[in-house]
């Protein structure tokens, strides 16, 4: 990112008269990775930073005629999708809401499935720190039946995501009181990922079962020794 910086700044050259391709290729994707990389660690001010640059930018761009507006249309939902993350960050879930929902209202692009169900996966996380699980639980539908997945399921890395986001789901389930639907969800999840030795995954596999079953305890009454057996393990 400071290469980029840099080459600009030497020559006088503001990041709205790079050529499209310069422009599209290089300056928004290292950017919009500069912002994703501050998400992950927390550091909200720069990601502001980066994207009021973004923005900034795009506006003042002056587009050539090989850029559409399916094309725009792309970079403003993935900017769109980081000022998401970013007010979740700070916990403005209002604003996080309107951004995310204009992401996927702009995300049908390129055919670029991935994108659309990392969006849902947002609001998902969303919805769920609201507990609003009902949302969550939608959300997390329309990744199972993306045709990204659908298409592509004898894939290894397909085939973790989707079981991950199956977990998601089966704790969605036990939140709404689901939890012989949870515990059907989360089963083969839990023997999917010990079967494949992913120690972390089955690991985490095993809490959110015991999860489950605390919640249906703590519901109903009815306990499941099971359950501490999960943790156990989980914990080893």
């Amino acid at each position: 990112e400071k290469s980029v910086a840099a080459a600009l700044s030497q020559y006088g050259i503001k990041a709205s008269v790079l050529s499209d391709w310069e422009f599209v290729n290089r300056f928004w994707p290292v950017k919009k990775s500069k912002a994703e990389i501050a998400y992950m660690l927390g550091i909200y001010k720069d990601m502001e930073a980066v994207t009021q640059e973004l923005q900034q930018s795009f506006s003042e761009k002056q587009w050539g005629a090989d850029i559409n507006e399916t094309s725009k249309n792309g970079l403003k939902a993935s900017l769109e999708k980081i000022n998401g993350s970013r007010f979740y960050l700070t916990e403005k879930y209002d604003s996080a809401e309107v951004s995310l929902i204009k992401a996927l209202q702009l995300g049908d692009f390129y055919g670029n499935e991935f994108f659309i169900s990392k969006v849902h996966d947002d609001l998902a996380q969303l919805y769920y720190k609201q507990e609003m699980y009902d949302k969550a639980l939608a959300h997390l539908d329309s990744i199972l039946a993306n045709p990204l997945y659908l298409n592509d399921s004898r894939n290894k890395g397909t085939e973790q995501n989707i079981k991950a986001v199956q977990s998601q789901r089966a704790i969605c389930l036990a939140r709404l009181g689901r939890f012989e639907e949870a515990l059907e969800v989360i089963e083969p999840v839990v023997l999917y990922f010990k079967k494949g030795n992913d120690k972390r995954a089955y690991a985490e596999a095993l809490r959110k079962k015991a999860k489950i079953l605390m919640l249906q305890y703590d519901a109903t009454g009815n306990y499941n020794p099971e359950a501490v057996t999960c943790y156990q393990q989980y914990l080893t």
